[in-house]
């Protein structure tokens, strides 16, 4: 079995990919549990200014909560058991898709369920929607450069069968 640069040492889930793993299966699900939570029951307020949308909208808010997990899990499990080549392709298609898509997905529900100004929805998301980039590219990078990564998910495989 080949190894990337002969570094045999850089081999499974561990390093920063582990790194990643923990982060993206378990701190990241837990973060948005929790503010979700914070956002949606901390101040009474909240549900008297949504008023009958105030169901609809922590339907919604917890549903994707339950789609990122999905997602993220998924993710997870692939990196930890299904050590292939379609891993990498996959996790570095899901890094942007649930990052940004949690971002934009919670502003469309602000603003089609609570019916919160699409300007000040925008305002609000901004920050959210910076941190998404930086972090899709700080990890797509990592996924697309490491040698663990290589040796983990690409290098048992002959070229042929990975570029078939």
């Amino acid at each position: 079995m080949a190894f990337a640069d002969g570094d045999s040492d850089l081999r499974g889930v561990g390093g920063w990919l582990g790194l990643f793993a923990f982060g993206f299966g378990i701190v990241g699900p837990l973060r948005s549990i929790i503010e979700t939570a914070i956002n949606l029951y901390n101040d009474p307020a909240v549900a008297a200014a949504l008023g009958n949308a105030w169901l609809s909208f922590q339907i919604a808010s917890w549903l994707l909560n339950g789609l990122s997990l999905a997602g993220t899990s998924y993710v997870v499990w692939r990196l930890m058991y299904r050590q292939n080549p379609q891993t990498v392709t996959i996790t570095i298609f899901a890094i942007p898709v649930l990052a940004f898509g949690s971002v934009l997905l919670d502003g469309a529900i602000a603003v089609t369920v609570a019916g919160i100004d699409p300007g000040t929805v925008l305002e609000i998301s901004t920050p959210g929607l910076f941190q998404a980039a930086i972090y899709c590219a700080v990890w797509c990078w990592y996924f697309k450069v490491s040698k663990r990564v290589h040796n983990t998910y690409v290098a048992p495989f002959r070229d042929e069968e990975v570029f078939a």
